[in-house]
């Protein structure tokens, strides 16, 4: 019986040669990506700075829930603090 469902498995698929070289086209998804960009662009230090501080808290708070020595952002619990002071 399982190896029916191995058969079954195995014969759904694709074959290698699309699995090997798939053709995307990401057009439209990095218009809108280059579009969100545009609009949130911004000169404005006082945004920059918190804009900066905002991921800064995001990556330290994704680092918490990471084992001490393999934090996913290394640098980004100092980086949070240094930004804090200004």
């Amino acid at each position: 019986m399982a190896q029916h469902y191995a058969n079954q498995f195995v014969s759904a698929l694709p074959p290698k040669s699309a699995m090997a070289s798939p053709v995307l086209n990401n057009s439209e998804t990095i218009a809108m990506l280059q579009r969100w960009a545009r609009e949130d662009a911004t000169d404005d230090p006082a945004a920059i700075a918190q804009a900066e501080y905002e991921l800064a808290q995001f990556k330290a708070a994704l680092n918490a829930n990471r084992p001490p020595d393999e934090p996913v952002f290394p640098r980004a619990v100092i980086f949070c603090r240094i930004l804090r002071r200004k």
